[in-house]
């Protein structure tokens, strides 16, 4: 018997990929990815704080699959950022922040638990559920700004950049296996590299 779940993603694409990655981990782990929250025992939703109408929508969404008594696992910034609320408003909904996805089948069989530290993780290792002839390459977390309108750096902190070389050899392995395209992603492309003075910009 495989346990099924459903995983609902929304923001950014750095957000998508981290659902695309978690599904991967999830599969090798021997989980079963559905399409519909109504097969799943347990529902992923991967939330998303830059703007308080996504937020509310989320939150929304939040209420209803958990008022169904589902096994819920938030993921993402909100899992972060407004972590104390949602502890308040969803008490047995496990957190997972987006340092964190590689420990998403931790969340799964547990009663309720809490991945929230932000030491960054070399996403490039970890399984993808699908990739469909292209590769997003999330190059770094983080943000240096402090917008009122969004939560972000609550969420992801200060940079975090991926290291060069590895990003070059990810897209160098994809390309020898056909991969056509490539996205470079992250909270703010111009950023890269400020946290080790190798910038995008001059």
């Amino acid at each position: 018997f495989m346990t099924k779940v459903y995983v609902e993603g929304y923001g950014c694409r750095a957000n998508h990929d981290d659902s695309n990655i978690m599904k991967g981990v999830l599969k090798k782990d021997n989980f079963e990815i559905v399409n519909n929250e109504n097969e799943a025992y347990v529902v992923i939703v991967n939330t998303c704080v830059v703007k308080q109408t996504t937020a509310n929508k989320i939150k929304n969404r939040l209420s209803r699959l958990y008022g169904k008594h589902k096994k819920i696992v938030i993921s993402g910034c909100m899992a972060e950022a407004e972590k104390e609320k949602l502890r308040r408003l969803y008490p047995k909904a496990s957190l997972i922040n987006t340092f964190n996805v590689d420990k998403i089948s931790n969340t799964i069989n547990s009663e309720r638990v809490e991945f929230l530290d932000k030491s960054a993780i070399n996403k490039l290792s970890l399984p993808k559920f699908e990739n469909e002839n292209k590769e997003v390459i999330q190059i770094e977390q983080g943000c240096t700004d402090i917008c009122s309108f969004c939560e972000t750096k609550t969420a992801k902190g200060k940079i975090q950049s991926l290291d060069y070389n590895l990003i070059v050899k990810e897209i160098r392995t994809k390309k020898n296996q056909n991969t056509k395209y490539f996205h470079l992603t992250s909270t703010d492309n111009g950023a890269y590299g400020l946290d080790s003075f190798l910038g995008l910009t001059p």
